[in-house]
């Protein structure tokens, strides 16, 4: 027993938060620190694949579910991404204890804050050589997924090419823009896909930030909505 016990111990580690922490732990190093300072910390949760021994159903949405039935009470949902069995919202120091002993639990990781960045392409990639009669290579049929702070679909440059988009800063159907970047970006794309359909998800506010669980459901969004909009691509101009 005395054996047992030793090794038991060697086994976990102490954090200051004053859970335990397996060593092998589910959580990262982030997480546990924002939980120690915070006592609640806003995460994303990923499940490991369907096949494993432990799940109760075959449907990764219904496993899913059971485990945010299990950490209900201390924790609060922001989203479900269903094409990456994730899910993210604000958890309590009490629910990650529970996701560190459930055993579908992949990996509990921060929900990190990005913002703009890259402004520039079009000359970088020397795309104006694919536009030459010669090459003649254009984005006509192109759908292309633009996650940023919005556009302005009024734009001269830009009206024909919109078709849709959705706001997951301010919760609705329309990423106008109130920054400027993702119009900037939008120009940048049709400069070098000429005759591309816009698609533009805002995820970043007007001070150009946002988090990464608003930036995992844009992408969920286009990968949901690729054969009703055609979309071939999804760009990012940004970083953390």
């Amino acid at each position: 027993i005395g054996l047992l016990l030793i090794m038991m111990y060697f086994l976990q580690i102490q954090t200051p938060s004053g859970f335990v922490v397996k060593e092998d732990s589910v959580l990262t190093p982030e997480v546990r620190e924002q939980a120690y300072y915070h006592g609640e910390v806003d995460v994303l949760v990923k499940l490991k694949d369907v096949e494993g021994e432990f799940f109760l159903y075959d449907n990764q949405e219904a496993n899913i579910e059971e485990v945010k039935d299990f950490i209900e009470l201390d924790f609060q949902e922001d989203y479900d991404f269903d094409t990456i069995d994730s899910f993210s919202g604000t958890i309590t120091q009490e629910g990650l204890r529970k996701l560190e002993i459930h055993p579908n639990v992949e990996v509990v990781q921060l929900n990190h804050l990005f913002s703009i960045d890259l402004q520039d392409s079009v000359s970088l990639v020397n795309a104006s050589r694919l536009h030459y009669p010669s090459v003649n290579i254009t984005g006509s049929s192109l759908g292309v997924c633009v996650l940023d702070t919005g556009v302005n679909y009024n734009h001269i440059k830009l009206a024909d090419n919109y078709v849709a988009g959705h706001d997951y800063v301010n919760g609705d159907t329309d990423p106008l823009d109130d920054h400027g970047h993702g119009t900037h970006v939008s120009g940048i794309v049709e400069g070098v896909s000429l005759g591309f359909t816009l698609v533009h998800i805002k995820v970043l506010n007007n001070a150009g930030s946002g988090s990464e669980s608003d930036i995992v459901a844009g992408i969920n969004w286009c990968v949901a909505q690729k054969d009703t909009y055609s979309i071939k691509a999804i760009t990012m101009s940004l970083g953390a």
